[in-house]
């Protein structure tokens, strides 16, 4: 064994000793609030599934399958969060203890339509809220790559010009994703998109935003997803998770397309994502189907994660068009029987429409596509 082997393994020890007195530590504290009546469920589920993790990725460590260095990144990840909740013991309040309580409060949300700026892509702040407006929407899924926002360098003053113009809307962010890549092969990439998404989340804070999705990893090739990519959308996690604890804002991971290249395709897949970092998610509908199967066992098996649904219909080949032909009318069914009660944002591309539209032509289509999604949920 190598010098540089023997200390990091020194470290990983150290570690697990620490861990082991902060679970110690942690479970008697909980102990003492649930006997003093001041330990709520929501708090007391976060706690214990911390826990639990902690738990499944000590034991790991005694197997020789896993690398020492990844394993020594991922206990001083746990180690971090079992000190997070010790600290929100100790404050009795909390960033962590209001995101769970926030996630999981269904009823703190109302069914609603909302429509994403990729609609509305060439619009100014204002005149988005004259399109919302005229369509009777009130809300917007706020792109961070926006034109009007990105191609000026998202300068400071631009996010007081959204508020003013903006103001009476309810705002949601979309995080950037072209050009970019959570578990791109090229390491700069990786980390520009771990940067701009954490400013993203900066914006969402300063709009007052609830909720912000964020895309997962694909690989770079067209090749099946390897660990390596794994790993880096696992640090992307974390990095987003720390600072939206800091912010208050929600994170809605959302559904990529069936594609050998693309993670978080699958329902199980992404409930283990969900599990473990205790983030919401965003469905999108238009990559699930066709089949419609696909987007059923979504709501089926993951309802109460689900932050956000982006509205729209895949014919073909081409991917979020208009839903009022009612080819998703069943999913949109299914997840208002779940007791879903968050946005329907209308996410569609105006470049799959035949021709340019102005804005009167905007407002029609989104008010039809507004009549319809009403008229499902009797909104």
């Amino acid at each position: 064994m190598d010098v540089d082997q023997a200390r990091l393994e020194e470290r990983l020890n150290q570690i697990l000793l620490n861990m082991a007195k902060l679970q110690k530590i942690i479970q008697d504290n909980l102990d003492d609030l649930k006997g003093k009546g001041e330990l709520s469920l929501e708090f007391e589920a976060l706690a214990q599934s911390v826990m639990k993790d902690v738990d499944y990725w000590t034991d790991q460590c005694t197997k020789p399958s896993q690398s020492p260095p990844v394993l020594l990144r991922r206990m001083e990840t746990h180690q971090e969060r079992l000190l997070r909740i010790q600290t929100l013991i100790e404050e009795k309040t909390s960033c962590e203890s209001e995101h769970v309580e926030r996630l999981y409060d269904r009823k703190k949300r109302d069914g609603r339509i909302s429509t994403s700026s990729m609609f509305l892509w060439d619009q100014t702040p204002q005149e988005m809220a004259f399109t919302l407006k005229g369509a009777g929407i009130k809300e917007l899924e706020f792109w961070a790559e926006t034109p009007w926002y990105w191609e000026q360098n998202c300068r400071p003053d631009l996010i007081d010009v959204i508020k003013k113009e903006l103001a009476g809307f309810r705002i949601n962010v979309h995080a950037p994703i072209m050009d970019l890549n959570p578990s791109s092969y090229n390491d700069q990439v990786h980390k520009i998109t771990i940067n701009e998404s954490l400013k993203s989340i900066d914006l969402a804070k300063a709009l007052g935003a609830e909720v912000m999705t964020i895309h997962p990893g694909k690989r770079s090739a067209k090749r099946p997803i390897r660990d390596e990519e794994r790993n880096k959308f696992q640090r992307y996690l974390e990095a987003c998770l720390d600072r939206v604890l800091d912010n208050k804002v929600l994170l809605a991971l959302e559904n990529l397309e069936p594609s050998v290249r693309n993670m978080c395709t699958e329902p199980k897949e992404m409930e283990i994502l969900l599990d473990e970092y205790s983030i919401g998610m965003t469905l999108d509908i238009s990559h699930a189907v066709p089949p419609l199967s696909l987007a059923l066992s979504f709501v089926e098996l993951l309802a109460d994660s689900i932050l956000n649904v982006h509205v729209s219909t895949t014919i073909g080949p081409i991917r979020h068009l208009p839903p009022s032909d009612g080819s998703v009318d069943e999913i949109l069914i299914a997840l208002h029987d779940a007791g879903y009660k968050g946005p329907l944002t209308l996410e569609l591309d105006d470049n799959k429409f035949p021709m340019p539209m102005s804005k009167k032509e905007k407002i029609k289509v989104l008010k039809l596509e507004r009549l319809h999604s009403d008229s499902i949920w009797g909104l």
